[in-house]
């Protein structure tokens, strides 16, 4: 399937570990997907496919979501001796305004017959003075015009509570070049905020009303003091009977002395026979610390439905099992199972799933492995299957995230009339650096890899050119950052490490 790489991208890397260890969390620039296509039963073996690249480039201050950012994708393609390699495939650009609201969502796509990104769709969005969504245009290109086509909107209101009241869905219609109606969403609350009603109409274009089409459905909510629902009941236009029919009665609900829910009785209907048919049951069980142990499902007074929690102290579910209830045995049988470890965190180290089969139990089927940096954020997810013959995990993917510095891109960015160049890339044993400064300056130069670890740092003396080949043997493979810094300004180059 996939060829491990090593990711040459752009990032930002603070000067010092003590800024990564503190603040705001590093935002992500990178993300990478490589896929190993391997053979069961054949240990060891292993093809290469395809990858992905993915890279989040900004061009405003990053440590706010304000201004532009494009996120590029790059694909691994085996197919031919011209297609092998990795090449350019979509590009994202994304806007926001002053409270880091998405505003624009562009997408583009790369052509290598004319070497140049083309239109392929865009989104706008709009937002209240509370940042709710009020607005949302989508629109194609079209190649033939060189212009933007309409394709959907959705507009949408909202209380002074920022509860939704209504949504409009409309489509473009070419022909009468105007909106046309698709779906209305309406809802009523409580002067205490609890839903008491709601609503999925769709428009009849045939009679001009909404509501007289299938699947156009109306709920209704009814609570107790403690804004517990108790009842929900939900009606479906039935077309040939042309009236409103029962769908489901969510009629029956229990809650603990923790107001967290241990029964719920829920009835559907039937619009063939036109009777209630199946009634299903949730039963809920928790552990004294509030942590769901169990819940199971009745269907017509039968069992049908168990899962099952094991947690640890803090809440993590450790094991998580789900079984039927096997009738010819009379008793509850595993279906699948989910097997997870933490760190002090509570961030998911390994999780390993298993699946049914017959006559072996429980088999695993899948696991990974996750590793965080010190925001607990995602740095590495690597994917196994199980390889039954041999008896062991086999290597299947990998995810890698690669983040920016704290610092902004106005920060960093090379001053006018300055340049750094790094050679040869990828380097082996010696790399050579020349830098090129507007004035005179001493200067402080670091290595750092794309974690933010810091490899090697050094001064340089005051002079407005500085050229040096430094060995680099004893780094191991892997992408870094050079960072230059006086006075004045920071350069910043990147560079990979391969043997």
């Amino acid at each position: 399937m996939k060829k491990l790489f090593i990711l040459s991208c752009l990032c930002f890397i603070a000067f010092s570990q003590s800024i990564l260890a503190q603040g705001t969390p590093p935002k992500l620039i990178a993300y990478t997907y490589s896929g190993f296509g391997i053979t069961p039963g054949v240990r060891g073996v292993r093809y290469y496919g395809d990858s992905t690249q993915c890279f989040y480039t900004p061009t405003h201050a990053y440590n706010t979501k304000k201004g532009w950012q494009a996120d590029t994708t790059i694909n691994w393609y085996n197919g031919s001796t011209v297609w092998a390699g990795y090449h350019l495939q979509t590009r994202v650009i994304n806007k926001y305004d002053d409270s880091g609201n998405q505003t624009i969502l562009w997408n583009q796509r790369y052509s290598y017959t004319d070497t140049s990104w083309h239109n392929s769709t865009i989104d706008s969005l709009a937002y209240d003075n509370h940042n709710n969504l009020i607005y949302l245009g989508y629109k194609n290109w079209d190649p033939v015009s060189a212009n933007w086509q309409n394709v959907q909107q959705i507009i949408e209101q909202y209380s002074a509570a920022n509860n939704m009241l209504n949504s409009l869905s409309q489509h473009w219609d070419n022909t009468s070049g105007s909106w046309v109606n698709d779906l209305r969403y309406h809802a009523i609350y409580s002067s205490g905020n609890d839903l008491l009603a709601d609503s999925n109409l769709f428009w009849n274009n045939a009679s001009s009303t909404w509501g007289t089409t299938g699947f156009s459905t109306i709920n209704h909510y009814v609570y107790d003091s403690h804004h517990h629902i108790i009842e929900d009941t939900s009606w479906l236009w039935s077309v040939s009977n042309n009236i409103w029919l029962p769908r489901y009665a969510d009629d029956s609900f229990s809650y603990n002395s923790s107001d967290k829910l241990i029964y719920e009785r829920l009835q559907d209907f039937d619009t063939l026979s036109m009777t209630w048919n199946k009634t299903e049951i949730y039963k809920i069980v928790y552990d004294v610390a509030g942590h769901e142990l169990s819940d199971t499902t009745w269907i017509n007074a039968a069992p049908y439905w168990l899962r099952t929690f094991t947690n640890d102290a803090a809440g993590n579910v450790l094991v998580y099992t789900s079984g039927f209830w096997d009738n010819a045995a009379g008793k509850w049988q595993d279906s699948f199972q989910y097997n997870h470890t933490y760190d002090t965190h509570g961030n998911v180290l390994a999780t390993i799933y298993k699946l049914l089969q017959r006559g072996k139990g429980l088999v695993n089927q899948n696991r990974n492995i996750l590793t965080y940096n010190s925001y607990n954020e995602t740095l590495l997810n690597d994917g196994y299957i199980w390889d039954t013959t041999g008896a062991a995990w086999l290597h299947y993917d990998v995810e890698q995230y690669y983040y920016d510095s704290l610092l902004s891109v106005a920060t960093i960015q090379t001053p006018a009339g300055a340049s750094i160049s790094l050679y040869p890339v990828p380097a082996a044993t010696t790399l050579t650096i020349d830098i090129k400064w507007p004035q005179p300056h001493t200067a402080r130069l670091a290595i750092y890899d794309v974690n933010g670890r810091l490899y090697r740092q050094w001064q340089t003396d005051a002079s407005a050119t500085y050229h040096n080949s430094i060995p680099v043997a004893d780094l191991p493979v892997g992408n870094y950052i050079l960072v230059a810094k006086n006075r004045d300004a920071t350069a910043t180059a990147r560079f990979s490490i391969s043997r």
